[in-house]
């Protein structure tokens, strides 16, 4: 290969190195972001237990203050719904000086989210933004803040929303759909407790007047089908928060499914005799 093939190969694996995106990725509490071009990751002025990352990106002109990226750990479950004025006030949590707020709307892992931006004018007349906006995480939520000169707010706005829409990270937050079906579930869950609970009154009352094998062998059927299913739902996926209520559905499953078994040997010994007439 000749000389200038080399220098031109050279050239362009430099350029497609410098062009590859950089991932942040946080284990605990776990996500994941696509850092905006030209940030760089410098140490944070002072020891803060909830700061997991700062990021600066240096200005366009010599003499233009930095922009700053901040991600801070909230340690709280964000609420899914519209944040009250003290809920709001942890987003200034990173704040070093007083801002003029008003909250916009933006989304993340897709659903809305408030962020809360920020105006403020240094002593030396220099205007600061300041973007903060509350990531749900699986239990958890981060801040992110993004500070930048008065000037570039548009820039920043922009950047903000493509480090949104960047993140991945498992969350509690439920879709419509997934609502929707927990509370589905949560009723049929109701309905079948109702429903065990007449069975055994019924179970009881047997012992004095016997019901009717098929009877019998419907309800345990269907009981048995239903906490099967509710087992399936607290396990699947798995609801660590849940596990004493899933291994009592599981029981509750088989305790029904041997019910059911019962109900079909005793179908088919009343029916024996009817043969053999």
């Amino acid at each position: 290969m000749r000389l200038p093939a080399l220098t031109l190969a050279a050239l362009l694996a430099a350029v497609s190195a410098s062009a590859d995106p950089v991932v942040v990725r946080h284990e605990r509490p776990r996500f994941t972001f696509t850092l905006p071009d030209r940030f760089e990751r410098v140490e944070p002025d002072g020891v803060r237990g909830d700061l997991l990352d700062v990021f600066r990106r240096p200005g366009d002109l010599p003499d233009e203050p930095p922009m700053v990226l901040q991600v801070l750990h909230l340690d709280a479950v964000l609420p899914q719904r519209s944040l009250l004025p003290g809920e709001r006030a942890e987003f200034r949590r990173a704040d070093a000086f007083r801002f003029t707020d008003h909250v916009e709307h933006d989304r993340v892992l897709g659903f809305p989210v408030e962020t809360l931006v920020g105006l403020a004018t240094l002593p030396g007349g220099v205007n600061v933004t300041r973007f903060a906006t509350a990531i749900p995480l699986e239990d958890d939520a981060v801040l992110l803040v993004l500070l930048a000169p008065g000037h570039r707010a548009r820039d920043a706005r922009a950047l903000l929303r493509a480090t949104l829409a960047s993140t991945s990270a498992p969350t509690t937050w439920e879709t419509p759909a997934r609502r929707a079906f927990n509370q589905g579930m949560r009723v049929a869950l109701l309905l079948t407790l109702l429903s065990s609970l007449g069975y055994g009154l019924a179970a009881i009352r047997a012992r004095r007047a016997p019901q009717r094998p098929r009877t019998r062998l419907r309800a345990a059927a269907l009981l048995a089908a239903l906490w099967w299913t509710v087992s399936l739902w607290l396990c699947v996926p798995w609801r660590e928060e849940e596990w004493l209520f899933a291994l009592l559905a599981v029981s509750l499953a088989a305790t029904f499914s041997a019910a059911a078994v019962r109900a079909v040997a005793l179908t088919g010994s009343s029916s024996a005799p009817d043969r053999g007439r």
